[in-house]
């Protein structure tokens, strides 16, 4: 179970658009602040059928049986363990947070009535009967672009025993269906057994039944396979008798009233700064299970109009938002503030404003809840690096299929860099000062060449990629 993003507005969606076309059209400041939330839409259905768990748990005592025979099974201990959180982005994550909660345990058996660990009602049932039976984490924003480029990672909560594993079936499930998840079981030395489900296909870990997994150890990659509405990670645990636990401490817990499962338990409302980005076009968030196009850039030329976009997690009525922008210098070039009227799980919030003339490293700077979030884009130059004025030329421009390079020394190196100053094409130890490169696998768009001598004096030069 997940949610099913739609999108609102604190307007009506009419006016959003109108406010959206005077944003996109217009080259000054838009006084307010465009976005919304994107709301929890449950689906119809359990998370996993009761014959799917009744297969699992059937593996898994399957498993444990071979690896005991073999002597190869953990050993057990009667400390209880503590979890870390199971979602991390990549090494070099961008983004501050990439993960919102959408649901957590449901604790009242009864159908259409909902109770959490923490006696509110974030969670779901269904008319058959279904309570939901873990947490589920959500990876936000742009959740199939994390998806896709392998960002949102799940790690092991505590080290163990994989006991079972799954992979191999679909990945991009948008509503209830018959489909099998991606999963990864692992048990631990108290006999506590974690489920980590709805991975993307392919990306689990290499390491099979048998094989112990460290705590924080990478697992795979946040998916939406089987019964799942988008990309997010199904975490179920369960005590060393078997018994489905809720692993957070609050009055409503049925299942363990009075203690933490977790090392360092996450509060209730996780209000937070996902990401603060700078856009060249309002982002495209699609349809389910279109990957977003998001638009993001940190190039711009000067006096370019650029949306300045805020991603939160929980974001609380009443709350503020402070936005700073920093030019080159170090000086506020100017500043506004976001007031928050509704409680949204993941919301995201833009303005346009034209940056100066003022060539160098600009500064967007997003506080909220006590947390501060620095983002940092050029205007005129892709880097900070002194250049030296160098005699290159770059043609024809626009180019489809081939650039021409000319200089007035010998080459040492060609660097090509997309918008988000990612190296798309790089040519080192040329030693000439003609070259030709192609660029017909380039996507449509703005790119920069850097083109060095071996004395590390380069460049810059501008094109447009038909």
């Amino acid at each position: 179970m997940y949610i099913k993003f739609n999108f609102l507005t604190s307007a009506s969606c009419a006016l959003l658009l109108l406010l959206l076309n005077t944003a996109m059209s217009q080259a000054q400041v838009n006084t307010n602040s465009i976005g919304g939330a994107f709301m929890v839409q449950n689906q119809n259905g359990p998370c996993l059928t009761q014959a799917e768990r009744n297969f699992y748990q059937s593996e898994i005592v399957k498993n444990r049986t071979i690896l005991q025979a073999a002597g190869k099974l953990q050993q057990r201990s009667n400390a209880l363990v503590l979890f870390d959180w199971p979602i991390a982005g990549d090494a070099n994550e961008q983004y501050s947070k990439v993960w919102a909660i959408s649901n957590y345990f449901d604790h009242d058996p009864s159908t259409n009535s909902l109770q959490d660990y923490n006696c509110g009602t974030r969670t779901y049932d269904t008319s058959n009967g279904y309570d939901h039976a873990g947490v589920d984490i959500f990876t936000w924003p742009f959740s199939w672009k994390l998806m896709d480029e392998d960002r949102a990672h799940v790690i092991a909560a505590q080290e163990g025993q994989i006991v079972f594993k799954q992979d191999g079936n679909f990945d991009r499930s948008c509503d209830f269906n018959n489909n099998s998840w991606n999963a990864i079981f692992v048990e631990h030395s108290d006999g506590s057994v974690a489920w980590y489900g709805h991975f993307k296909n392919g990306s689990l870990t290499s390491k099979n039944v048998g094989d112990m997994v460290a705590q924080g150890e990478y697992l795979g990659v946040v998916g939406s396979s089987g019964n799942s509405t988008g990309p997010h990670l199904h975490f179920e645990l369960y005590n060393n008798i078997g018994d489905l636990i809720d692993p957070y401490d609050g009055k409503c817990n049925a299942t363990n009233p009075g203690q933490t499962w977790w090392a360092d338990q996450k509060p209730y409302l996780n209000s937070g700064i996902n990401a603060a980005l700078t856009h060249s076009a309002f982002p495209d968030f699609g349809n389910c299970p279109q990957t977003e196009i998001s638009y993001e850039s940190t190039q711009f030329d000067p006096n370019d109009s650029v949306i300045f976009a805020s991603y939160y997690s929980d974001q609380r009525s009443g709350t503020t938002s402070n936005h700073t922008l920093i030019d080159p210098n170090g000086n506020v070039h100017v500043s506004w503030q976001k007031d928050f009227d509704n409680d949204y799980y993941a919301s995201w919030w833009v303005r346009t404003y034209n940056v100066s003339d003022l060539e160098g490293t600009w500064t967007y700077r997003v506080t909220y809840f006590g947390e501060t979030v620095n983002h940092t884009f050029n205007v005129g130059v892709l880097g900070v690096e002194d250049q030296k004025e160098q005699s290159v030329s770059l043609y024809p421009n626009p180019a489809k299929t081939m650039i021409n390079i000319d200089a007035a020394f010998p080459i040492q190196s060609i660097i090509l860099y997309d918008l988000l100053g990612t190296k798309v094409v790089e040519k080192q130890q040329l030693f000439q000062q003609k070259t030709e490169i192609a660029v017909s696998h380039l996507s449509s768009g703005i790119y920069f060449t850097r083109v060095a001598d071996a004395e590390g004096n380069y460049q810059l030069i501008k094109f447009i990629k038909e």
